[in-house]
């Protein structure tokens, strides 16, 4: 399941509206005209099981910050907890 889910803008980019996830996709979807525009790219990353949940959060949001920051773009992650049949270790974000 989810353990946290959060939203990070670019350094220096003030645009609290793109911190509500919806007013953020919405807006993805409507500055792309073509029908098949990609409005964003997914990247999966494993996370050290040894970590706590606050570390594992610390580690993917300075990760996604520096995507963020990188590419000029907001970066909507959410950390999950291992489930199902999975690996008990699979703590993971996308």
């Amino acid at each position: 399941g989810i353990e946290h889910a959060e939203i990070v803008l670019p350094a220096g980019v003030d645009a609290a509206w793109a911190l509500d996830r919806s007013a953020l996709w919405n807006a993805a979807d409507q500055a792309e005209k073509r029908k098949d525009a990609r409005v964003a790219r997914e990247f999966e990353v494993a996370l050290p099981h040894e970590l706590t949940p606050e570390q594992r959060i610390e580690l993917t949001r300075a990760f996604a910050q520096d995507l963020a920051s990188r590419y000029g773009a907001a970066v909507d992650f959410a950390l999950h907890s291992p489930s199902g049949e999975t690996d008990i270790r699979n703590h993971h974000a996308h």
